[in-house]
């Protein structure tokens, strides 16, 4: 239940800096969506790859 609350964690904070950066980005850049939604994805890959790579070193 631990790891579920930190992946949980993580994913929402990572989220919310990278959106914000990315509303940063596309403010300063007028280019509405784009960094806002390279954001949300890299966010999004990011988490599940630390919890892929975290699952994969818990079954060595």
């Amino acid at each position: 239940m631990h790891s579920i609350f930190r992946f949980g964690s993580e994913l929402f904070v990572s989220m919310l800096v990278f959106v914000w950066l990315g509303m940063w980005i596309d403010d300063s850049f007028h280019t509405t969506p784009v960094f806002i939604l390279a954001g949300v994805f890299y966010a999004l890959f990011g988490s599940f790859y630390r919890l892929y790579d975290r699952q994969r070193k818990y079954h060595e």
